[in-house]
């Protein structure tokens, strides 16, 4: 049974990928599980539909990927191998019709509030079966054991190596509820509570429709999390008190979690929010006044960056709103009182903010930073844009605040600035001198050269219409990203060019901008992206699962060619050193023998200090043995070296060896040869390199 979760469960659990790949995109879908589940008891649903398509979509990603790894994707790419892998083709309706599987209605994982056994949450595994006989045919082929069916009188019991499995049908979907041991009477009872349940389905829950109304298009994968009903399983996992406790007040204010990815909408997120919760979230972030044209000041290319927007006129509020009762009491005192304790320490309130400025902040930099870097710190380039509601109220704030820096003692460091006619001040600080001007409706911060530039790019080329989380108004929080530096920058390597402009990842050649928004309107929150690859996130998953170890295998191999190359310098010079003449202090000839052995070097461990190279050291071949072998290694390098030498005359030997540890796992490489001298007076080489684990 343990091959079903291989394949069912699987794809299932790669749904939850969700939560980390944020790229999210923006009628209403609603997947077909929803109508057999309950509305009051469910609180986590995952799954995929349109299986074959799915699967077919991987398959087509990974034949658009470079040659050179092709052969290590053969099991998915070949179809014979695919079935003879898989025992089944799961591209197709008939692949999946062989093994009794509906591809359509695809495959979830339920985890229902009354589902605890043992005191553990057991999940569901759901899907629609059309030929059971064919699944245990399919289930003897994966496992080499032939499932057992125990008939009940209310739903059977499948056995499987060693696991056991209750049965039953739900509204035209197989449900199947894993136990630790035969089934008992408490997982009897409750899976036959989730079975027998005739309440309101969740598919016309409010919760439901909500969590998927942004969807289009039919369903791919998608997740839902009724946090209503989060606070039982917490509680069973053993979760801090405070966090199940508070779980019904934040469920109150955000009943669910809705995640989908749709063919025409792509992937969206909904955070649907009841009345009370949205206008604690209008109280945090819905500004009254609407962003300015914050992308006038950047640049067209090169420059990423977030946008987050806060009520200033009642952020505090908000914040109060969403402390749950069961809170500290000083908690929410504190931030009742955070507007007084504020105007105590610096002279100003958030009254006086919100007055001055509008709450839209901007915070960017030049992707391309790492890379200046090395240039020195003055080469950095970032940039913070404050929107204005009243100018000569941010005016008069910035000097409060200027003055009141004065009376800390950090006056002197203030001056008077002015760039291109905006005014403000600025403070030197080491080889940067930092500037905060404003123009017009906007103040802007940063390094000198940052904040010139921007002023200039008001007239030239720059960001205005070209990314939407700089200028939707709807917008709370977003960020964009722009690889093109990035990508300009990556290691050389024939795979990874390949890589790169394979189909996959051309589009993000053509358009290396990727973004990502929050938007807050009536019903909550939603997240939504712009992003070129326009690819579902399954493909691009297990893409990344499959061909980026064949990558790193690849960039380890061609590693190893130092070691191969070092070590047949070695072996040369040694051959060499043996031929040589030698005379001892008296004159008198010297028998022939390889030069005195060496420690291995360099003797530290290069891992220790994270996996970078080795550099260059000169001072560390200065020994008789290397002198001998006129061997140094005069570039950065991931192998140590180490010579051994026995013996004179005809019984001389010796072994050249290069010994690695490619990814710091503490597994490493080891690159010998052997020499000998033959009969003849030659040093031979004998079987020539012996390498053990070369990749590791």
């Amino acid at each position: 049974m343990r091959a079903l979760i291989g394949v069912l469960v699987l794809a299932a659990v790669g749904a939850g990928g969700f939560f980390a790949y944020r790229q999210f995109c923006g009628g209403g879908v609603s997947p077909a599980v929803g109508a057999v589940l309950s509305a009051e008891h469910t609180v986590v649903v995952i799954g995929m539909e349109h299986l074959d398509e799915q699967a077919a979509q991987v398959v087509e990603t990974l034949q658009g990927l470079p040659d050179g790894l092709h052969a290590s994707l053969a099991a998915w790419l070949d179809p014979a191998q695919r079935i003879e892998t898989l025992g089944f083709d799961p591209t197709t309706p008939e692949g999946w019709a062989s093994i009794g599987v509906d591809p359509e209605a695809g495959v979830a994982v339920v985890v229902d509030r009354r589902l605890v056994v043992d005191g553990v949450p057991a999940p569901v595994l759901m899907f629609q079966l059309t030929d059971r006989d064919k699944l245990h045919t399919a289930i003897e082929k994966w496992s080499g054991v032939k499932p057992t069916v125990v008939p009940g009188d209310e739903f059977d019991a499948l056995n499987a190596q060693g696991t056991s499995w209750l049965v039953n049908e739900k509204g035209g979907w197989t449900a199947l509820l894993m136990t630790s041991g035969p089934p008992g009477d408490e997982a009897s009872e409750v899976f036959r509570a989730f079975i027998t349940d005739t309440g309101t389905p969740l598919s016309d829950a409010d919760t439901w429709k909500d969590a998927f109304a942004d969807g289009d298009g039919a369903v791919e994968a998608f997740a839902y999390v009724g946090v209503r009903s989060l606070d039982g399983p917490l509680r069973t996992l053993g979760a801090p008190s405070e966090v199940v406790d508070a779980m019904p007040f934040y469920g109150a204010h955000f009943p669910a979690l809705g995640v989908a990815m749709t063919r025409d909408a792509g992937l969206t997120v909904r955070i649907s929010a009841t009345e009370v919760g949205l206008a604690a979230l209008q109280q945090l972030v819905r500004p009254e006044r609407a962003a300015p044209a914050f992308s006038r000041y950047l640049p067209a290319a090169g420059w990423s960056g977030a946008r987050v927007s806060v009520n200033l006129a009642e952020l505090f509020v908000g914040a109060a709103a969403l402390v749950p009762p069961n809170a500290p009491p000083h908690v929410k005192a504190q931030l009742e009182m955070a507007n007084a304790l504020m105007s105590a320490a610096i002279g100003v309130d958030l009254d006086d903010f919100a007055r001055a400025f509008s709450g839209h902040v901007v915070m960017a930099a030049n992707v391309g930073a790492p890379f200046a870097a090395r240039e020195g710190p003055a080469a950095l380039e970032s940039l913070y844009l404050l929107g204005v509601v009243d100018p000569d109220a941010s005016d008069t704030l910035v000097q409060s605040l200027v003055e009141k820096a004065g009376q800390m003692g950090a006056g002197p460091l203030f001056q008077k600035a002015e760039i291109a006619g905006a005014k403000g001040w600025q403070m030197a600080t080491g080889p940067i001198t930092m500037v905060a001007v404003r123009d017009a409706d906007v103040w802007l911060f940063g390094p000198e050269h940052s904040v010139a530039e921007a002023l200039a790019n008001k007239h030239g080329e720059n960001l205005q219409g070209k990314v939407d989380v700089l200028e939707d108004a709807g917008v709370v929080f977003g960020f964009w990203l722009d690889l093109r530096e990035w990508l300009d920058a990556a290691p050389t390597s024939p795979t990874l060019a390949g890589l790169l402009e394979s189909d996959l990842l051309k589009p993000l050649r053509n358009n290396p901008t990727v973004g990502s928004a929050w938007r807050l309107d009536d019903d909550g929150l939603l997240a939504t992206t712009s992003n070129p690859l326009q690819r579902s996130f399954i493909a691009v998953g297990v893409t990344a699962a499959v061909a980026v170890p064949a990558f790193m295998k690849e960039q380890r191999l061609a590693k190893t060619a130092e070691a191969r190359a070092n070590v047949r310098r070695l072996f040369d010079a040694a051959s060499r050193a043996y031929r040589e003449n030698r005379v001892g202090p008296d004159g008198a000839p010297m028998p022939r023998a390889f030069p005195p052995s060496t420690t291995l070097t360099p003797t530290a461990n290069r891992c220790v200090s994270g996996n970078v190279p080795y550099a260059p050291d000169p001072s560390l071949w200065d020994s008789p043995g290397w002198r001998a072998l006129s061997f140094a290694v005069g570039e950065p390098h991931y192998y140590r070296y180490q010579f051994i030498s026995a013996g004179i005359g005809r019984d001389a030997l010796f072994t050249a060896r290069a010994l690695g540890d490619l990814n710091c796992d503490g597994t490493y490489s080891t690159f010998e040869w052997v020499g000998r001298v033959d009969d003849e007076g030659n040093v031979s080489g004998g079987a020539g390199l012996y390498v053990e684990n070369e990749l590791e």
